[in-house]
């Protein structure tokens, strides 16, 4: 995958937005300050709404995205925060400006050391629509009456160390 390269599979549209080469510079010959950079970001498009996979990006990443896109294109409905909310992207989240965040961390991201790194998806994010990982089964969909994005299901987990049934 590439910068720039788009796919659809079963009506849903992907569009590459960052991949390791955009932290390399052109000659391809700089060295990548921190490995997360690397990851490639893809922007989901499914029944009229947009989501944004992070991955691991850090600053390097951030600063390609906001570089090359314009706040039409970074602007979802649905974010995957960026390497457990470890790594501050004070810019970036404000320009997403998502309605709904799926975070790679649990719930107590909101209050631990790394509050201040959650307060920036928060400043956009109303309280009630995030959704963090080691708590429970959540699924999101969009209603076919009104286009808004719904949570749907929200279910305890089940298998492995959650229920303590073998791996």
């Amino acid at each position: 995958l590439h910068m720039g390269d788009a796919f659809s599979l079963a009506g849903t549209r992907f569009e590459v937005l960052q991949t390791h080469e955009d932290s390399i510079g052109a000659a391809g010959n700089e060295i990548i300050g921190g490995f997360n950079d690397t990851s490639t970001v893809l922007k989901v498009t499914f029944d009229g709404r947009s989501f944004l996979i992070l991955g691991d990006i850090d600053n390097r990443a951030e600063d390609v995205l906001l570089r090359h896109y314009s706040a039409k294109t970074l602007h979802v409905d649905i974010v995957q925060c960026a390497h457990h909310v470890f790594n501050r992207l004070d810019r970036l989240y404000d320009v997403i400006d998502a309605d709904w965040a799926l975070v790679p961390q649990g719930e107590r991201v909101r209050t631990n050391h790394d509050a201040p790194k959650y307060n920036v998806i928060a400043r956009t994010v109303p309280y009630d629509n995030f959704l963090f990982a080691n708590q429970f089964t959540d699924g999101l969909r969009v209603c076919a009456e009104t286009g808004e994005i719904e949570h749907h299901y929200h279910e305890p987990q089940v298998g492995g160390v959650f229920d303590g049934a073998a791996l």
